[in-house]
Protein backbone atom coordinates (compact mmCIF):
# COMPACT_ATOMS: atom_id res chain seq x y z
CA UNK A 1 0.00 0.00 0.00
CA UNK A 2 2.83 2.29 0.73
CA UNK A 3 4.41 1.71 -2.48
CA UNK A 4 1.10 2.78 -4.62
CA UNK A 5 1.16 5.76 -2.15
CA UNK A 6 4.86 6.68 -3.15
CA UNK A 7 3.57 5.74 -7.06
CA UNK A 8 1.07 8.30 -6.61
CA UNK A 9 2.40 11.18 -4.70
CA UNK A 10 4.96 11.16 -7.66
CA UNK A 11 2.82 11.15 -10.46
CA UNK A 12 0.95 14.30 -8.86
CA UNK A 13 4.62 15.81 -8.05
CA UNK A 14 5.28 15.11 -11.85
CA UNK A 15 1.51 16.72 -12.95
CA UNK A 16 2.40 19.69 -10.71
CA UNK A 17 5.66 20.43 -11.97
CA UNK A 18 4.30 19.71 -15.73
CA UNK A 19 1.53 21.86 -15.51
CA UNK A 20 3.63 24.93 -13.48
CA UNK A 21 6.17 24.67 -16.56
CA UNK A 22 3.53 25.07 -19.18
CA UNK A 23 2.20 28.02 -17.25
CA UNK A 24 5.08 29.41 -17.44
CA UNK A 25 5.47 28.66 -20.85
CA UNK A 26 1.61 30.33 -21.44
CA UNK A 27 2.69 33.73 -19.39
CA UNK A 28 6.27 34.09 -21.44
CA UNK A 29 3.76 33.55 -24.62
CA UNK A 30 1.51 35.60 -23.80
CA UNK A 31 3.96 38.68 -22.73
CA UNK A 32 5.39 38.27 -26.31
CA UNK A 33 2.25 38.70 -27.91
CA UNK A 34 1.33 41.50 -25.78
CA UNK A 35 4.86 43.38 -26.87
CA UNK A 36 3.87 42.28 -30.63
CA UNK A 37 0.76 43.49 -30.13
CA UNK A 38 1.74 46.82 -28.93
CA UNK A 39 4.29 46.59 -31.73
CA UNK A 40 2.16 46.19 -34.57
CA UNK A 41 -0.02 48.54 -33.04
CA UNK A 42 2.33 51.93 -33.05
CA UNK A 43 3.36 50.03 -36.66
CA UNK A 44 0.18 50.70 -38.05
CA UNK A 45 -0.51 54.24 -36.70
CA UNK A 46 2.47 55.46 -38.21
CA UNK A 47 1.74 53.94 -41.57
CA UNK A 48 -1.44 55.42 -40.88
CA UNK A 49 -0.09 59.04 -39.99
CA UNK A 50 2.08 58.38 -43.14
CA UNK A 51 -0.63 57.89 -45.32
CA UNK A 52 -1.90 60.91 -44.48
CA UNK A 53 1.11 62.60 -44.67
CA UNK A 54 1.33 61.77 -48.56
CA UNK A 55 -2.05 62.44 -49.15
CA UNK A 56 -2.03 65.68 -47.87
CA UNK A 57 1.52 66.29 -49.76
CA UNK A 58 -0.30 64.76 -53.21
CA UNK A 59 -3.43 66.97 -52.35
CA UNK A 60 -0.67 70.05 -51.89
CA UNK A 61 0.98 68.98 -55.50
CA UNK A 62 -2.13 68.66 -57.12
CA UNK A 63 -3.39 72.06 -56.18
CA UNK A 64 0.15 73.04 -57.27
CA UNK A 65 -0.06 72.17 -60.42
CA UNK A 66 -3.64 72.94 -61.33
CA UNK A 67 -5.02 69.28 -60.20
CA UNK A 68 -3.18 67.43 -62.84
CA UNK A 69 0.11 66.33 -62.88
CA UNK A 70 1.53 66.33 -66.78
CA UNK A 71 -2.04 67.45 -67.91
CA UNK A 72 -2.86 64.02 -66.91
CA UNK A 73 -5.35 62.59 -64.15
CA UNK A 74 -5.07 59.64 -62.17
CA UNK A 75 -7.94 57.79 -64.53
CA UNK A 76 -7.00 59.16 -67.80
CA UNK A 77 -5.57 56.75 -70.74
CA UNK A 78 -2.58 57.83 -72.26
CA UNK A 79 -3.74 56.03 -75.49
CA UNK A 80 -6.67 58.34 -75.68
CA UNK A 81 -4.57 61.60 -75.69
CA UNK A 82 -4.04 63.73 -78.94
CA UNK A 83 -0.16 64.57 -77.50
CA UNK A 84 0.45 60.61 -76.92
CA UNK A 85 -0.48 60.03 -80.66
CA UNK A 86 1.34 63.03 -82.04
CA UNK A 87 4.55 61.84 -80.10
CA UNK A 88 4.02 58.68 -81.98
CA UNK A 89 4.08 59.95 -85.10
CA UNK A 90 7.13 62.01 -84.48
CA UNK A 91 8.87 59.28 -83.18
CA UNK A 92 7.72 57.13 -86.31
CA UNK A 93 8.82 60.00 -88.62
CA UNK A 94 12.02 60.49 -87.26
CA UNK A 95 13.11 56.52 -87.26
CA UNK A 96 12.05 56.13 -91.20
CA UNK A 97 12.15 59.98 -92.39
CA UNK A 98 9.34 61.68 -94.26
CA UNK A 99 6.24 59.08 -95.06
CA UNK A 100 4.18 60.06 -97.93
CA UNK A 101 0.47 58.77 -97.65
CA UNK A 102 -1.48 59.07 -100.35
CA UNK A 103 -5.46 58.80 -100.66
CA UNK A 104 -4.53 55.35 -102.24
CA UNK A 105 -3.26 54.43 -98.47
CA UNK A 106 -6.12 55.76 -97.11
CA UNK A 107 -8.55 53.78 -99.67
CA UNK A 108 -7.06 50.33 -99.84
CA UNK A 109 -7.32 50.19 -95.56
CA UNK A 110 -10.49 47.96 -94.59
CA UNK A 111 -13.11 48.43 -92.10
CA UNK A 112 -11.42 45.48 -90.07
CA UNK A 113 -7.81 46.76 -90.42
CA UNK A 114 -6.52 47.81 -87.13
CA UNK A 115 -2.80 48.52 -85.67
CA UNK A 116 -2.05 46.33 -82.71
CA UNK A 117 0.21 48.22 -79.80
CA UNK A 118 2.93 45.49 -78.39
CA UNK A 119 4.94 46.53 -75.65
CA UNK A 120 8.02 44.16 -75.19
CA UNK A 121 8.51 44.22 -71.33
CA UNK A 122 12.25 43.14 -71.06
CA UNK A 123 13.41 45.94 -73.35
CA UNK A 124 10.14 48.27 -73.27
CA UNK A 125 10.35 48.57 -76.86
CA UNK A 126 6.56 49.64 -78.31
CA UNK A 127 5.86 47.39 -81.04
CA UNK A 128 2.92 48.21 -83.64
CA UNK A 129 1.67 45.71 -86.32
CA UNK A 130 -1.43 44.77 -88.04
CA UNK A 131 -1.35 41.03 -86.77
CA UNK A 132 -3.91 40.63 -83.97
CA UNK A 133 -2.17 37.97 -82.72
CA UNK A 134 1.33 38.75 -82.98
CA UNK A 135 3.55 35.95 -81.74
CA UNK A 136 7.88 35.59 -81.39
CA UNK A 137 7.80 33.63 -84.78
CA UNK A 138 6.66 37.38 -86.16
CA UNK A 139 9.20 39.27 -84.61
CA UNK A 140 12.75 39.56 -84.43
CA UNK A 141 14.46 37.02 -82.00
CA UNK A 142 15.03 39.21 -79.48
CA UNK A 143 11.49 39.55 -78.98
CA UNK A 144 9.94 36.88 -77.05
CA UNK A 145 6.16 36.75 -75.92
CA UNK A 146 5.06 33.66 -73.91
CA UNK A 147 1.72 32.98 -75.95
CA UNK A 148 -0.57 34.52 -78.68
CA UNK A 149 -2.90 35.96 -76.07
CA UNK A 150 -0.82 38.19 -73.33
CA UNK A 151 -3.43 39.99 -72.29
CA UNK A 152 -2.25 43.56 -73.94
CA UNK A 153 -4.83 45.72 -75.18
CA UNK A 154 -5.20 45.84 -78.86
Amino acid sequence: MLGINILIATVAVLGCAGAWYQLRKARKQHQINLLLSDTLEDLFTTAQAEVSRNKKLLEKAQALTGGAAHGFEPGDNLLDDPGMLATLVTAIVNKYGSIILGMSDFTTLGDEDFVSVYVDTRSQDLILSLKPDLTDQDTSPFVRFNNSDDGTFH
